[in-house]
């Protein structure tokens, strides 16, 4: 029986579709799956055929001839000083490794060595921070044409700039609570701002404009000229700050005698253009320390480069010359009720030797005869009214002695006293009034020290006239003095010219000056 293929194909197909056992095609490979497989692989041949007939034609075709260059050869030349710049950016480098800060530091040792200004900074937990800027500047560098220069310009502090007006600074500092002084010495003026620490870039930059750009406007001066005039008369009438004036005008010749208090009628000729040689003769970034307190060394010196000049400054004109010399001179005061002498010799070396700097300040403390403490419950002599020591130190020289005040009918018998003390000094003391003299003198250092402010100011000075400061240095020397030591330097002072100096009434007999040569040979 004869059947059409339509029949045919469905009976063939019939029984691959009947019985549960039976597998079904999957829908998704459709009837020419294994033919899709068989063209992509044969697509992956044909690239990879492709691509290594690529690279061998490009490893077929000729390469364009290389050039040689001549090697261009750079010649620098750098002179010593270069040279010495380079290695001690290196030490600085080697000893602040930070990586974060490598770039920064090279750059900052480089500019603060050309500009010769020093830096320096002790950071402090505290939340406030100091800065402070001292030159080589005072009464010291003073003339007789510019007597009176470094008072007037303590008064022209945070005035007027030439970027600000004198109102414009001191909103600008109130606004941040800042606090500002300016002192001047003999033989250095320091300008220092306090405030919050996170203010401290905003000080820099105005303690910086302050300082290296005043303006000094007319009326400014003028009105500064009465403030110190008056000062000054007020400085007439204590007698402390007359005889230690006195004291150092009899002590020395040149610049260390110049006056500190000059009379108020010696200091009229200030004038704008006075003051402005004053600054230009003294001045000078090489003559010149930014110190820092409460602030790290790394963030200040970024802080206070830009500020610096680029190029170092003429060298100042203004010059320190000053040698010891010994005299005596007396005050008279007739209103004074009591008398006061002041006795003192040269202490050689003055902060550049550190040994004899601490000497010094002990000295000062057992010559304190006004302190009723223990082993000391009482004065020595009843003919003192006051006793103190004093010892003032300066660059190359200084000063240490006694100044004590009696009735003036008493006054040969407090010369001798005071003598007596200095001669017995030079014998010998005990060990139980050296040990409380080294610790008044280390407690009186570390008061300074206690506050930012006058951590600033003593690191300012003392860096700018010695090159260096260490602050455990001094408590370590004054700690390994003997008295053995404090004896021989007291003899060795002896020996120099003696200073003396009297003030008051001086209506009763004044003991001579050729009297205490004889007495200390």
């Amino acid at each position: 029986m004869s059947s059409s293929p339509g029949e045919a194909a469905a009976s063939s197909a019939a029984p691959h579709s009947q019985g549960g056992g039976a597998q079904q095609q999957n829908p998704e490979a459709g009837p020419h799956g294994v033919r899709l497989r068989r063209n992509a692989a044969a697509a992956t041949v044909m690239a990879a055929v492709r691509d290594l007939q690529v690279r061998a034609h490009r490893a077929a075709a000729p390469q364009a001839p290389r050039i040689h260059r001549r090697q261009r050869v750079f010649t620098v030349r750098i002179g010593m000083r270069q040279l010495l710049q380079v290695l001690v950016c290196c030490m600085v480098l080697y000893q602040h490794f930070t990586w974060r800060r490598l770039v920064v530091l090279a750059l900052t040792a480089l500019a603060l060595l050309v500009s010769g200004t020093k830096v320096t900074a002790i950071d402090t937990p505290g939340p406030v921070s100091t800065i402070a800027v001292a030159f080589e500047a005072g009464s010291a560098y003073e003339t007789d044409a510019t007597l009176g220069a470094s008072r007037v310009l303590e008064q022209m502090a945070f005035k007027a700039t030439s970027h600000r007006t004198t109102f414009r600074l001191t909103r600008e500092l109130e606004k941040i609570g800042a606090t500002v002084t300016a002192k001047a010495g003999r033989d250095h003026i320091v300008y220092a701002v306090s405030a919050v620490k996170m203010h401290t870039p905003e000080v820099v930059e105005m303690l910086m404009d302050a300082t290296l750009n005043p303006r000094l406007t007319y009326w400014e001066v003028k009105e500064a000229l009465i403030t110190v005039k008056e000062q000054l008369r007020d400085a007439a009438k204590q007698p402390a700050l007359v005889v230690t004036d006195v004291l150092h005008r009899a002590a020395y010749e040149g610049s260390l005698g110049q006056p500190l208090y000059p009379d108020a009628s010696m200091v009229s000729g200030v004038s704008n253009d006075m003051l402005r040689s004053y600054l230009s003769s003294t001045f000078a970034a090489g003559h010149s320390v930014v110190a820092a307190a409460g602030v790290g060394l790394d963030e200040f010196t970024e802080l206070a480069n830009p500020m610096m000049t680029d190029e170092p400054g003429p060298a100042p004109s203004a010059k320190y010359s000053s040698g010891y010399l010994g005299s005596s001179l007396n005050v008279i005061s007739p209103t004074s009720p009591v008398v006061y002498a002041a006795l003192a010799f040269e202490s050689k070396g003055g902060l550049s030797d550190p040994k004899g700097a601490a000497a010094a300040a002990v000295v000062k403390q057992l010559l304190d005869e006004s302190r009723a403490v223990l082993p000391r419950t009482y004065r020595e002599s009843e003919v003192y009214k006051s006793a103190a020591g004093f010892s003032h130190q300066y660059k190359d020289s200084g000063l240490v002695g006694m100044l004590a005040s009696t009735a003036p009918a008493q006054l040969s018998q407090l010369v001798d006293a005071v003598c007596k003390k200095m001669e017995g000094l030079a014998k010998g003391v005990s060990e139980a009034q050296l040990k409380q003299a080294k610790q008044l003198a280390i407690g009186a250092y570390a008061n300074q020290l206690a506050s930012t402010v006058g951590m600033a100011k003593l690191m300012g000075p003392q860096l700018l006239l010695t090159g260096k400061f260490v602050p455990g240095d001094f408590a370590a020397s004054v700690e390994a003095l003997t008295a053995a030591e404090v004896a021989a330097y007291v003899s060795k002072a002896l020996k120099s010219t003696p200073t003396y100096v009297t003030y008051g009434s001086l209506s009763c007999r004044v003991p001579r000056y050729d009297q205490i040569l004889k007495r200390f040979g």
